[in-house]
């Protein structure tokens, strides 16, 4: 599945049964039927899940496991221009 990459979060926490859980969520765009403009979600990658040198604004190819969990991910495209100041760009 072919996603546009919007930016990442670094996570290292304790849940409330005492599980350590430690990696990283990836924000993600992508078309959808039904939607105007694109879908957005996020995936949790854990730790040590060997992640591509990625930029804001690059195009990831994201292969699943048969459980939906992320397998693999590539990038397919360098960074396209996101604007995340929220000025307007001419």
């Amino acid at each position: 599945m072919q996603v546009n990459f919007l930016g990442r979060k670094f996570l290292d926490f304790i849940t409330n049964d005492g599980k350590t859980v430690r990696g990283e969520q990836l924000f993600i765009s992508y078309p959808e039927t039904g939607v105007i403009g694109e879908r957005t979600d996020k995936l949790f990658i854990p730790d040590g899940f060997p992640l591509p040198d990625m930029t804001p604004g690059d195009a990831l190819e994201v292969s699943f496991n048969n459980r939906g969990k992320p397998e693999k991910i590539e990038v397919v495209s360098a960074k396209k221009t996101i604007n995340l100041n929220g000025k307007k760009e001419d």
